[in-house]
């Protein structure tokens, strides 16, 4: 995963999402499955060595 820090991009690995929390990183990996909910969905990524789940909502767009 990258992540943008100024000028500089950061490379992390899944496990590290939690350190970065209110933060936008970019996270590449493919989807794995979604989940529509009302409202939102809970989309999940697979990355090289971790599933992360992300939300998607309309209002993020």
């Amino acid at each position: 995963m990258k992540m943008l820090q100024g000028n500089i991009i950061k490379t992390i690995e899944a496990e590290d999402i939690k350190n970065y929390i209110g933060q936008r990183i970019n996270i590449h990996g493919s989807i794995y499955k979604i989940r529509k909910m009302s409202g939102f969905s809970f989309v999940l990524l697979r990355t090289k060595r971790s599933i992360v789940q992300c939300v998607y909502s309309e209002e993020f767009s």
